[in-house]
């Protein structure tokens, strides 16, 4: 296992262009990069918190294989298998959270997520189904939690701070203007 790749992910953080996460019962979420600003694209449309979608990407990348589950025999590498061998593993309608990631040239990676072991692990099937693995549980609840987070709540979401120079407000027949010089 040494020689292995211990990274969840493969491709640079910086060429993700497409994030999906799956979770049974709730409706798919998918966020994607254009002109470099992260926008919200299911279930719903608007712009994304980006410190949120960067935040789980940072997680996913950071993420590392605790250990190895058995092999797969190279006649049952992308024939499913992974999929079919994952069950005695925990892929049930609740545990079965998907991540997928796209990058900028169309390559995708996914990741599978099954039930707990014990209670900081949890098994998934990686590098797009070929490798059954134990990862952080804690990454489980960050996808998960991430889907809900990922809406852009700024009231102006397209200014800074710093670029605003007057800001009016009118109440009535009253408007009163502040002013930055």
């Amino acid at each position: 296992d040494a020689f292995r790749v211990q990274t969840v992910l493969s491709c640079p953080p910086e060429d993700i262009s497409e994030l999906d996460l799956r979770v049974p019962g709730k409706p798919a979420v998918r966020v994607a990069r254009k002109n470099s600003a992260w926008r919200l694209e299911a279930p719903c449309v608007g712009l994304a918190d980006e410190t949120a979608v960067s935040a789980l990407l940072g997680h996913l990348f950071a993420a590392r294989i605790q250990a190895f589950g058995p092999p797969f025999r190279p006649d049952q590498i992308g024939s499913g298998a992974g999929n079919v061998f994952l069950t005695s593993y925990g892929r049930t309608p609740e545990a079965g959270l998907s991540v997928t990631v796209r990058s900028e040239s169309g390559e995708t990676e996914q990741i599978v997520f099954g039930d707990a072991i014990g209670t900081n692990l949890v098994w998934a099937l990686a590098h797009n189904g070929t490798v059954i693995v134990q990862l952080d549980g804690s990454l489980v609840e960050q996808c998960r939690a991430g889907g809900a987070s990922f809406r852009d709540t700024r009231v102006f979401p397209l200014m800074d701070g710093e670029s605003v120079k007057s800001l009016s407000l009118t109440m009535g027949s009253s408007v009163y203007v502040l002013a930055r010089d």
